[in-house]
This record gives C-alpha cells, structure tokens and sequence, in this order.
C-alpha cells in the first residue's frame, strides 16, 4: 500500500497511465510469496524450540537468534512502511501549498483530504509498529533456559508479567486500529461521508414508511 500511495503521489502520470491490474497483482503476488520465504522457515524454527522434530533448535543458542533475525526484519519493513509514508505525507503537504499559492481551490481542497486520510494511515502504522516492537524487544530481552520450557513455567510467572502485559496492550492496540480504521474512512472521505449519509436518510425514510403501515394496519383492525 505504502509502495502505490508513493507512485500515486510522487509518478501521478505512471500512475494514471501506465500501472495496470496485472502489475498490482505482480506487486501482491511477490509480496506474499516474499513472506512466505521469511515467515516459513523462522516458524519452523520457532516451533522446534518447544517441539522435538527433524529441526533441532534450542531455547538458550538458535531461539534467541531466531528471534532477533526476526525482530530485525519486521522492524525494517515497519520502518520502511513509516518512512514511506512519511515521504508522501511530506509531498502532498507540499502539493497542497502549491496549489494555494496557484490559486487552485479544487485541487488543494481535494489533496487535503488525501492527506487527512494519509495522516491518519500514517498514525495508526506508527501506533502498530510501537505495540509490535515493544513486545518484541522485551522477549528479546528476556533470558531463555530451560526452567521456561518446562512444567515448572507457573512458578516463573514472574519473568513474564511484562511480555504478557505487553503482548495484551498489542492485542488491544490491533482491535482498537481494526475498528477504528473503517470510521476513519468514513469520516475523512467526503464521498463516502454523503454515501452514508444518503443510506442513513433513506433508511430513515424505510423505517418511517414501515411504522406508517404498521400504524394503519392496527387502525384498520
């Protein structure tokens, strides 16, 4: 998204001219399959930690490993996703001032709702990379043995408390982004602001038709 939302802003006519459905789906297709050559191999490890199997990978040598391997590479596509952003954030703010000092009220008008719309993506991508990467950096920071690979993990509770309260506020911070991302759609596109608006005003019109027939009918008995 961050990658489109650059070629849209920064190569508008590549953009309107020469990027079809079929290079977006090229685009989707080896994005998916780029994650899939990362996210397979570090879960096999993962699990073999906890699991015996064909992969040997202990707690206190290849798990810490594993784990900064993959901290490493969701914090550089988070903070390449953020800096993207940014970068585009940046340029439509500039825009919108060119088209100010041009005179252009329509265009102005229209790139600053793109960039109410981009700012709040931008918010809610920085929020998610901050409950993403704290979490992580403190299992990262936690000492692994085997005493926490064993039965004996409810009298270690303890080591845990914070990764748990962490990893929760993670959980909170996803729910809350999820819910709240389709209002923000809503709320900062005009367009889908009358749509709603004209469903919301025509459903009210449904219901007062039906309360109309239904107040007839106990008339008419």
């Amino acid at each position: 998204m961050a990658v489109l939302l650059y070629i849209g802003v920064i190569k508008s006519v590549y953009f309107s001219n020469s990027l079809t459905l079929r290079k977006i789906y090229i685009l989707a297709v080896s994005n998916w399959i780029l994650a899939a050559v990362i996210s397979f191999p570090s879960g096999a490890f993962q699990t073999a930690t906890y699991i015996p199997g064909p992969i040997q990978c202990g707690s206190q040598h290849c798990s810490p490993v594993v784990g900064l391997i993959n901290f490493l590479i969701v914090s550089f596509y988070f903070l390449l996703t953020v800096l993207i952003l940014s970068f585009v954030f940046i340029c439509l703010s500039f825009h919108i001032y060119q088209s100010k000092k041009l005179g252009s009220y329509t265009s102005s008008q229209t790139l600053h709702h793109a960039r109410i719309r981009l700012g709040w993506t931008l918010f809610a991508i920085i929020i998610i990379s901050l409950a993403e990467g704290i979490p992580a950096a403190f299992i990262l920071g936690l000492k692994a043995d085997s005493v926490l690979n064993t039965c004996n993990n409810f009298y270690q509770a303890d080591r845990l408390v914070t990764v748990t309260i962490f990893t929760s506020i993670d959980s909170i911070v996803w729910s809350m982004v999820l819910i709240l991302d389709p209002l923000a759609s809503i709320f900062f596109d005009i367009k889908i602001l009358e749509k709603v608006k004209r469903h919301v005003n025509r459903s009210k019109v449904y219901y007062a038709r039906f309360l109309n027939s239904m107040s007839s009918n106990e008339n008419s008995q």
